[in-house]
């Protein structure tokens, strides 16, 4: 499910809701943008440059140790080739 962002009517969860509480042991730098049904979360990856346009995604592990290796997995590099991923092009 992708988060809404502002204010929503019948809406539990929003980004700006995730950014100021985010989870117990989240990752500084990621910001929240879609939740899995399982508790991972897609997220924008502002660690290396916080002035990023169109920043990295990772999927964050909700269960991973934090720190471990496994706590992200890379999704793709910028928001704009994620988007590019969730749509098959037809053949030419």
């Amino acid at each position: 499910m992708f988060l809404p962002f502002g204010e929503i009517e019948g809406s539990f969860e929003t980004m700006e809701m995730k950014y100021q509480h985010p989870p117990e042991d989240f990752v500084q730098g990621l910001i929240i943008f879609s939740v899995l049904g399982n508790g991972d979360a897609l997220c924008f990856d502002y660690r290396e440059n916080r002035q990023s346009e169109d920043p990295g995604v990772v999927m964050w592990h909700h269960e991973a140790s934090p720190g471990s290796d496994d706590e992200l997995s890379f999704v793709a590099s910028s928001f704009s080739a994620f988007l590019e991923m969730l749509f098959e092009r037809p053949p030419e």
